[in-house]
């Protein structure tokens, strides 16, 4: 395959796009550990230094691709945008329609199974989450045991993206998603809020 070197033709879209689309493609179909830097320029029709000039490594370009194609830093995101009240239910109802997205949640799905498969990779996602998710909830939530409550936050999510999506667990796998959200909604909100198990809904 020819590796362009200069300016892309008129209507390709640019290297980075393309090195991302590669990417994401070849992590899918291959793996973390089977995928290179060449393999992934080559794909991506340029030089396989535009890779390291955007991203670094092959370390920085996966986590690229979860960060940008998993999208759950932008998920938490808007569910902070609201009221600490229902925080949970906001994080589950995000998380479940993301999952459920019949384009989002295959690719969604294939991330987390190479993340949880192979080291490398299950490095990247765990710094990930605790920079991006676990330390934004810890400021959101404030005072005492706040990183205790968003782990325990983010252990919900986890357990239920497992459930649902991974092992398919019955009958959780075909629950609604208005069953789904309100069930685990409550879950993750008393896990933010410990004190609603004193009897406060």
């Amino acid at each position: 395959m020819n590796i362009r070197r200069g300016r892309p033709t008129k209507g390709t879209p640019p290297a980075r796009d393309r090195i991302l689309r590669a990417a994401e493609e070849l992590f899918l179909a291959s793996g973390y550990e089977a995928t290179t830097v060449r393999r992934i320029a080559q794909e991506a029709d340029c030089d396989p230094a535009l890779v390291a000039y955007h991203f670094g490594s092959k370390h920085g370009l996966f986590e690229e691709v979860t960060t940008g194609g998993l999208g759950p830093a932008g998920l938490l995101s808007t569910a902070l945008a609201g009221p600490p009240e229902h925080l949970g239910f906001r994080i589950v109802a995000r998380v479940v329609s993301a999952w459920d997205d019949p384009i989002a949640g295959p690719h969604l799905h294939g991330l987390m199974r190479m993340a949880l498969v192979e080291e490398d990779a299950t490095s990247v996602v765990h710094e990930y989450l605790d920079r991006e998710l676990l330390g934004p909830l810890v400021e959101y939530l404030g005072g005492r045991g706040a990183r205790s409550r968003a782990t325990a936050v983010l252990a919900v999510v986890a357990g239920l993206i497992a459930g649902r999506y991974l092992l398919r667990l019955e009958p959780l796998a075909s629950a609604s998603q208005q069953d789904v959200m309100r069930s685990y909604g409550r879950i993750a909100q008393v896990a933010a809020h410990p004190e609603l198990l004193g009897g406060k809904t």
